[in-house]
């Protein structure tokens, strides 16, 4: 089985009930909101990046078809809380410094996300290491004891 799909493990992704679309549509607005360069608000604190909905399916993900699935892949999202959407009436364009008027969709991603990238290296998987019963570090003295030398330079400071 690949354990990965667009970087989330695949079998976390099923047990939230997410398909490829989801972690299609999850990778872009990740790679997104990783960007300096989109526009955001901060909002009750808190960092919410603008998804152009339409330029989005249109440009970036066509494969993911009408506006109106996307959509409910959204608020499929939403409602398993990895994604936090808000509907702002204004928005300050960063192109030129002019506040537009409008419906915009603001995004927040949610710890849930973190969840469905974190990798179980050991535990459930048919992994040799997790059987054998010696630990893979050895403990080791401390190699760098403290040691007082007068010709040390740091030492006569």
């Amino acid at each position: 089985m690949k354990y990965t799909i667009h970087g989330f493990q695949q079998s976390k992704l099923i047990e939230l009930g997410l398909d490829n679309n989801d972690a299609l549509i999850l990778r872009i607005i990740r790679d997104m909101y990783a960007s300096q360069s989109i526009e955001f608000q901060i909002i009750d604190g808190e960092r919410y990046i603008w998804v152009n909905q339409t330029n989005l399916i249109l440009e970036q993900i066509p494969i993911i078809g009408h506006r109106t699935s996307f959509l409910r892949r959204l608020s499929n999202l939403e409602e398993k809380g990895i994604i936090v959407r808000k509907l702002s009436h204004k928005k300050l364009n960063k192109k030129d410094n002019q506040i537009k008027k409008g419906n915009f969709c603001f995004i927040k991603l949610t710890s849930k996300l973190d969840y469905l990238m974190e990798y179980d290296l050991v535990a459930k998987r048919n992994n040799p290491c997790s059987k054998m019963r010696q630990t893979l570090v050895a403990k080791c003295d401390n190699k760098d004891s403290i040691i007082k030398d007068s010709n040390n330079i740091y030492s006569q400071v």
